[in-house]
């Protein structure tokens, strides 16, 4: 018998994170996570973080998301 596989494709901005934490665990599902873009900052004319920070913060968020899945 096959089973079902529900590929949820999100943005990875913080309301989508929360959702894949509610959701939990569930058999069957599984995400497609797109990194959002560095936010602009119009003052300085430029990036307002660098990639390295971007990736940081939005792995620490993914990795909230996915422990709780795991639990």
């Amino acid at each position: 018998m096959n089973t079902a596989t529900y590929m949820p494709i999100l943005k990875g901005r913080q309301g989508e994170l929360w959702s894949l934490r509610e959701l939990g665990s569930r058999q069957g599902v599984c995400p497609v996570i797109e990194v959002p873009r560095i936010k602009w900052n119009y003052k300085a004319n430029g990036p307002a973080h660098t990639v390295e920070e971007h990736v940081t913060r939005f792995v620490r968020e993914f990795d909230k998301a996915l422990r709780c899945l795991s639990e």
